[in-house]
């Protein structure tokens, strides 16, 4: 007996561009032209950990950098966080500063290799 999912197609491969996923390349290209953003991450999640915190979110810490943003009287820094680009951020972060390894809750990831991510923004330190 087959059921309703059945009728439902399988999702296609992600599109690569070199060794990235289209996703990976925005994402690089993004962390590279705003590295503001990974500061103000890596700092707050800096400061949970100070506080005893073992774990969070990191979509609580987006939304508290628009947060900021949005406060900001002379706001020079003009840039969009985009939320597909949390994860990404959660294991560049995770995988670059040794203190807060493992801070994040992730998931597992469903398409690409988050090496091929670090391997690109390897060059950039």
């Amino acid at each position: 007996m087959s059921s309703v999912l059945d009728l439902i197609p399988p999702l296609p491969p992600a599109r690569r561009v070199g060794s990235l996923t289209r996703a990976e390349e925005a994402f690089a290209a993004y962390h590279r032209a705003n590295p503001a953003v990974y500061a103000e991450l890596c700092k707050l999640a800096r400061d949970l950990r100070a506080v005893g915190h073992e774990s969070y979110g990191i979509g609580s810490l987006f939304e508290v950098i628009r947060w900021h943003r949005a406060l900001a009287i002379n706001n020079t820094q003009d840039y969009e966080l985009n939320n597909n680009y949390r994860a990404y951020y959660a294991r560049l972060i995770m995988h670059r500063e040794p203190e807060l390894a493992g801070f994040f809750r992730l998931r597992t990831q469903k398409s690409g290799s988050f090496g091929a991510v670090l391997r690109e923004l390897s060059q950039d330190r």
